[in-house]
This record gives structure tokens, C-alpha cells and sequence, in this order.
């Protein structure tokens, strides 16, 4: 897991890599599609959680992506918009 900013960018970002199989090419242009599994995939789930990562951060102004290198390995990078943050009020 990493993170940061740029001075020169308006968002900061967490990023989330594995050392798995990686994503093919034909469920990255999908991945976050409700419903959507991978041929491999156990079909424990819904296929509802990248899907509601993606609503969430676009909901904050943000979004999500996936990298997957030749290697292997997936990448899964967490954009939010860099604002300056009000005092929280002292009750």
C-alpha cells in the first residue's frame, strides 16, 4: 500500500498492488461493472464490491483504476480531490 499527493496536483491517492495472476485485458474494461467476476474467480460473492468502491469515490469527487503489468500483479489506485479541510468545530 502506498500513498501521497503532488504539489503540482489537485488529488492524493492510495495505491493497493499484489503479486497475484494479474487482471486479464477483457475484465479490466469491466471490473467495476456490478456483477462482474473473472473466469477464475470463486463465486462466493455478488460481484457488487469494486462496483461500490467506484460509486463511493466518484460520490467524493475521486475515482478508481486498475493497472495490471505483463508480469503479473494487479494495482488498484484510489484517487481523491486534494482540498483544504474547515476546523472541525470543538464541542
Amino acid at each position: 500500500v502506498e500513498g501521497g499527493s503532488s504539489k503540482d496536483s489537485k488529488r492524493v491517492f492510495i495505491a493497493v498492488t499484489d503479486e497475484g495472476p494479474g487482471v486479464p485485458a477483457d475484465l479490466r474494461t469491466r471490473i467495476f461493472d456490478k456483477f462482474a467476476h473473472g473466469t477464475t474467480a470463486r463465486k462466493r460473492g455478488l460481484g457488487l464490491g469494486l462496483s461500490i468502491v467506484r460509486g463511493f469515490m466518484r460520490a467524493q469527487g475521486g475515482d478508481v483504476s486498475i493497472e495490471s503489468p505483463p508480469k503479473g500483479g494487479a494495482r488498484f489506485t484510489l484517487f481523491l480531490p486534494l482540498e483544504k479541510c474547515q476546523s472541525v468545530p470543538d464541542e
